[in-house]
């Protein structure tokens, strides 16, 4: 009906899969002459391009669509998820507190096994809230002077035990009169703790050594491990959402740790990098 109402006196119709998206309509030329054949199959071939090109935007306006439904669906989850795991983990403590002495030692190790999965779960969903607050544009930084060689510190002093249950060592090495940096201090220690948990994760002996140096622009983090070596295959994509790197193997992991810490960490204006020695 569209079409019927106007005096084209020639018009291509763009058609996808039998139906009709759009079309393009050309007046009568100034000469008033007939379009030749030439003329013909070159207003075809814009046709089929604008065409795809038309295509692939709707496309691109679903799959946006789609992104924001499942983010929202990831965040509403998270949140349902965050008070009943804080709980699980709360209760498996107050029971090693209260009553661990009278315990079967087995009890006690099923009890403590739920206690580390409900943390664990409970990382996930903070990392899902974060990440959904990024892609939503919500997220916020409480930036202020920081002492970096502090919130390593601290980073590394809450990582102690995770490491001490492996058998390996943690080496700080931070380099005197750091100059105060201007981050948001939480997430900037959330992003040591993110490295050093993902070290400890995949190293099975050895060390792990933490250094932190001066810079023209700021402060350098470098954390380095023991553990096997990355490959240039999977490096492009170590902080992309959902990856791990072929070396995972049965390491449990959600991929989601170092993604979040790039996101922070270019936020504040810094980069992240990997290298690896075969």
């Amino acid at each position: 009906d569209w079409l019927k109402r106007r005096s084209f006196a020639l018009c291509v119709p763009l058609a996808r899969k039998g139906d009709l998206i759009g079309a393009i309509g050309l007046a009568k030329k100034r000469n008033l002459k007939a379009f030749s054949p030439r003329e013909k199959a070159f207003l075809a071939q814009v046709s089929a391009a604008a065409t795809i090109a038309f295509s692939n935007s709707l496309l691109l306006e679903r799959v946006r669509e789609y992104d924001r439904l499942k983010t929202e669906f990831l965040s509403d989850i998270a949140h349902e998820l965050r008070g009943p795991l804080s709980g699980i983990s709360s209760i498996a403590q107050s029971l090693l507190l209260n009553n661990g002495d009278g315990l079967p030692e087995e009890h006690k190790r099923l009890i403590e096994n739920v206690g580390v999965t409900a943390s664990e779960l409970k990382d996930l969903v903070e990392h899902l809230l974060d990440l959904s607050k990024i892609e939503r544009g919500v997220m916020t930084y409480d930036i202020r002077p920081v002492d970096v060689a502090a919130v390593i510190r601290l980073a590394v002093d809450l990582s102690r035990e995770s490491a001490w249950q492996k058998g390996l060592d943690l080496v700080l090495d931070i380099e005197d009169n750091l100059p105060l940096v201007y981050a948001d201090k939480a997430r900037i220690r959330q992003c040591v703790s993110n490295f050093l948990s993902n070290a400890i994760k995949y190293t099975d002996r050895g060390r792990i050594r933490i250094s932190c140096k001066r810079q023209e622009d700021g402060v350098r983090v470098d954390v380095q491990d023991s553990g096997p070596c990355v490959s240039p295959e999977d490096r492009n994509s170590l902080f992309e959402r959902y990856q791990r790197g072929r070396t995972a193997g049965s390491v449990e992991g959600s991929g989601l740790g170092l993604a979040l810490t790039k996101e922070i960490i270019e936020a504040h204006g810094g980069k992240t990098g990997v290298e690896s020695e075969i």
